[in-house]
Parts: structure tokens; sequence; C-alpha cells
């Protein structure tokens, strides 16, 4: 953990090759004995002690594992929302797909009205799985039974939408709070991403998004400190 929070804050490095390489060698050997360590945890972990919150847990077999890890996961965050797409669903998303969530962001603000963000019925590209994963599944984006009626974004609901709601909540508590002053939602990324949420940090964009465009009417976006109408 202290060497790659050196490799990501001190910029002494890059102006001292020598320096680098020894660093890079160092994090190289750190992670191969950290990977020998979990690995054996995850393929023996009958040979090991396990608690949980000071309780001793029976572990005989990964099956066991596993069950214990999930049953403890849910406890640490649950407030965490489920959203079943894997290429966003991550703290460090690909460039394919940092690159389909811009897609998905555009067609957000462009498309709105349509069913599935106007994406081609017939064809499914990752922005469009992202689009069903995180607004059409959790109810954020409304899409109304009579033809031809518009579809709209909106607040999930709390009856059916449980898992979702406590992160919204948490976004437009934030937005409420900015009545006195403006305020980054940079501040809201680490608070959202530890428990009891747990919430991905390659999903908040789009969810931060998808709050502004519920919002809209009542928010004063800010670039550089400039009012952007």
């Amino acid at each position: 953990i202290a060497l790659r929070r050196i490799g990501s804050s001190s910029h002494e490095l890059e102006r001292d090759p020598v320096a680098k390489r020894e660093f890079q060698d160092r994090l190289m050997n750190a992670e191969k004995v950290e990977e020998a360590v979990l690995s054996e945890f995850l393929h023996q972990p009958q040979a090991h002690r396990w608690e949980f919150r000071g309780k001793f847990l029976i572990i005989n077999h990964k099956k066991d594992l596993q069950q214990r890890l999930s049953e403890s996961l849910l406890l640490i965050y649950p407030c965490a929302p489920v959203f079943r797409n894997e290429l966003i669903n991550r703290d460090r998303p690909s460039g394919q797909a940092v690159m389909a969530r811009n897609k998905l962001m555009t067609a957000m603000l462009l498309n709105a009205h349509q069913v599935d963000l106007g994406f081609p019925s017939k064809s499914f590209p990752a922005e469009k799985a992202m689009y069903r994963a995180l607004f059409r599944e959790t109810g954020i984006h409304k899409v109304p039974d009579e033809i031809g009626a518009h579809c709209f974004f909106q607040k999930p609901a709390n009856d059916k939408f449980g898992k979702i709601a406590p992160a919204w909540e948490r976004i437009e508590h934030f937005i409420r709070s900015t009545d006195s002053e403006a305020k980054s939602l940079v501040e809201l990324n680490e608070e959202l991403m530890m428990p009891p949420y747990g919430v991905k940090a390659g999903v908040l964009p789009l969810l931060y998004f998808a709050a502004y465009l519920v919002n809209q009417s009542s928010i004063g976006v800010f670039e550089n400190r400039r009012f952007r109408p």
C-alpha cells in the first residue's frame, strides 16, 4: 500500500530514472509476495484462522469461504447498489469501458425521451448494456407503457428499487447542501466508495449525470469557477 501511494504521488521518480527503476523492482517484488499469500488463503482456506468482527468463522473449504465473505460484505456494505455490468462496475474501467460510458452520457443528454436512449434495437453495444443495467433496470430512466409517450429520467422509487435508493438519496442530499455555496462532486466520491455504499468509481460519473438530469431545473453548473448556463 505504501509503495503504491508513493507511485501515485511522488513526482520525483519521474526525474530520477535510477530511483524509478529501484522503486519498480520493489513494487514488483511486493506484489509477487502479496499474490502468493492471497493465493494460499484462497486455495487452502481451511489451513488458516478466520474471524469477522471478533467472531471465529468455521471455514472447511473454498465454498465456506465464499459464503462467509458474501455474508460479511453484505454487513459491511448494506447500502450498496447492484449493477449487473462488469464492464463499468469497476474502480478502474478499461479504455473501452470509458469510451462506452462517454457514448452513454451523450445519449442521456440528447435522447432521454427515447426508448433505450435511441440505441438500435437489433444491436447490443457496450453503452446500451450499461444503460440497461444502471438506468432501465433500476427505474431511473422511465419507459412509459403507452406507445408514443416520452421517456424521462426520474428519482428511483424506494419501494421497488431499494438497493439504488440509499446512494441516490446521498447524492441528492449533497445537491441540496450546495444552496449556500458551490461544491465539487469530487467531495462526494470517497464517501460513496466507502461503506456503507461501496459504489465503484467507474459508475459514479453516470450516477452524477443522471442526478443532474433529474434536478437540472434547480442546479447551476460551474466549470473552473465560471457559470455554464
